[in-house]
């Protein structure tokens, strides 16, 4: 099982250049999350392709209390709202 997430919608991943210019945290998430379902994805087709008998999964396990939220990483209308709730709104980290 690999761990995604639904903010893999809004990355995009440029095989021609993966570095950034500037860093931007929820970017930068986004990219990884699709990268992690890229992963998920391959590795089923190649084991399917194989006959192993192994399923690869990806999963999205829900909205967590992380640094990314408070600290500004997400867009400035839901910074603000989210930061307020999110202490029983979402899952532990």
């Amino acid at each position: 099982m690999t761990l995604g997430s639904i903010a893999a919608r809004n990355g995009a991943i440029s095989f021609d250049g993966l570095q950034q210019r500037r860093y931007k945290p929820m970017q930068t998430y986004n990219r990884s999350k699709l990268a992690c379902i890229m992963f998920a994805f391959e590795l089923n087709r190649r084991s399917k392709a194989s006959g192993r008998g192994v399923e690869s999964l990806g999963a999205h396990p829900g909205v967590t209390r992380t640094d990314l939220i408070p600290n500004g990483a997400a867009r400035p209308s839901i910074n603000g709202m989210a930061g307020r709730f999110q202490a029983f709104l979402f899952h532990p980290a």
